[in-house]
């Protein structure tokens, strides 16, 4: 397991975050919008493992390391996330929103390698 938290914090280390926040954090300026480097991290993983959003939200709940990749060291009891969270969210963002995810990636070859 520790494979998976270096592979995952490698990973995080190349997603600009802050670009994201900059390009999408409009969306989650709401009272009730859950943080957006949860949602975004929920995201990259739904799309990095092509799993369903039930699945995505159930590994998130159960693994300390996608909590971690997420932005939140252990499930917050307040946090409700739930397969719609996700649905929702999606649409939320559009387009737009996963263009600057893509555009977020940031793969610097010479530096870092992710096997």
């Amino acid at each position: 397991m520790e494979d998976l938290d270096r592979k995952l914090a490698t990973v995080s280390r190349l997603i600009d975050w802050g670009l994201l926040e900059q390009h999408l954090g409009h969306h989650f300026k709401h009272e009730s919008a859950p943080p957006l480097r949860l949602m975004m991290g929920l995201l990259y993983l739904k799309t990095m493992n092509n799993i369903s959003y039930e699945e995505t939200v159930e590994k998130w709940d159960s693994s300390v390391y996608w909590q971690r990749f997420c932005g939140t060291d252990n499930v917050d009891s307040e946090l409700l996330i739930r397969p719609s969270t996700l649905s929702i969210w999606t649409r939320e963002i559009g387009d737009k929103g996963f263009y600057w995810m893509r555009k977020a990636v940031t793969v610097p070859f010479h530096n870092e390698t992710i096997h």
